[in-house]
């Protein structure tokens, strides 16, 4: 009982890819568009993070129920969201962004995907096809209401 037990806990460690975080490029507060991000709270994949970022850099940790704000230059942006689950693959979504525009984004469970199913499956889920853990889409900005109580996560900024 003890070697399975060690055995799982290699197998979800070893199958992990921490973020690799990178500053946000500062923008002219002129010529810039607000990207917000909202994580829905959900009981599966809770203790999973959730790695934001753009254009293949990783730029914010979301927990659930929390979001960022993330300042952009404007044009096209690839966005993407992926678990540290080595067996993700990121879901992506790309998005034109003009100069002093608002677009939010909710990221949420992807509940057929092969990570999602190694949480509730076990070992099991690990023989499943590769897929994304979360989903993202465009999604009508939250009202301050909506937003009461919920994790605001500060995104850097370089210099």
């Amino acid at each position: 009982m003890k070697l399975l037990i060690v055995l799982a806990a290699v197998t979800v460690f070893i199958g992990c890819t921490p973020m690799q975080s990178k500053p946000l490029e500062a923008t002219e507060i002129n010529n810039r568009s607000e990207v917000i991000i909202y994580r829905e709270k959900q009981f599966v994949n809770s203790a999973v993070s959730m790695i934001i970022g753009a254009n293949g850099n990783d730029y914010v940790k979301l927990g659930g129920g929390s979001y960022a704000s993330m300042y952009m230059r404007p044009g096209s942006h690839e966005f993407f969201v992926r678990s540290t689950k080595k067996i993700d693959e990121p879901y992506l979504v790309t998005l034109d962004l003009s100069a002093n525009d608002v677009t939010c984004l909710r990221a949420f469970n992807d509940t057929g995907s092969a990570a999602t199913n190694m949480m509730t499956a076990g070992l099991v889920g690990l023989l499943l096809p590769r897929s994304s853990t979360f989903n993202m889409e465009k999604t009508e900005c939250w009202s301050k209401e909506e937003l009461d109580g919920r994790k605001v996560v500060a995104v850097e900024y370089a210099e």
